[in-house]
Parts: C-alpha cells; sequence; structure tokens
C-alpha cells in the first residue's frame, strides 16, 4: 500500500511541477500596459485557450498510451515472475 502512494505522489508531483504550475505562473504574470493585446494574442485564439487546449491534448494522449500499454506491461511482468518471459522480454 505505501509504495501505491509513492507512486501516487511522484506522479502528483511530476503532473503539478510540469503542467499546473506554468499554466498558473502563466495567468499570474502581470502584463505591461502598452503591450496587453500583443502579448495575449498567439495567432488568432488567446494564449490561456492555448494552454488549456494543450494541457488536455497532452493529458489525453498520455492517458490514452498508459492505457494501451498497461496491460501488455502487466502480461510481461506475470510471466517474468512465473519465469517464462525471458524471450518476450527480449
Amino acid at each position: 500500500m505505501i509504495r501505491r502512494i509513492g507512486w501516487v505522489v511522484a506522479a502528483a508531483t511530476i503532473l503539478g511541477l510540469t503542467v499546473i504550475w506554468p499554466m498558473i505562473a502563466w495567468f499570474m504574470v502581470p502584463e505591461s500596459p502598452g503591450s496587453a493585446e500583443a502579448s495575449t494574442m498567439v495567432g488568432s485564439a488567446p494564449a490561456s485557450e492555448l494552454w488549456i487546449r494543450t494541457a488536455a491534448w497532452s493529458l489525453g494522449i498520455g492517458l490514452g498510451a498508459a492505457l494501451l500499454g498497461w496491460g501488455p506491461g502487466r502480461l510481461l511482468a506475470n510471466r517474468l515472475r512465473a519465469g517464462r518471459g525471458g524471450v518476450m522480454l527480449v
């Protein structure tokens, strides 16, 4: 049980440092008075909308990849524990 909690804490820390903290920092940065419109627009969408879209796509792709790899990973781990997965590992 303690191992699982450690992995959850590690994953939450990595997610917080790589996704959530930059998004919060982006919204907290004060804008310069002369270029307020130029600094918040990237292309035809506001920068905050691009941040949210990018984070959503990244999380979706990451979760999809994890779900696709979960089954084969468990199968390989079970076979290695039983001593029959050497060829499959190679």
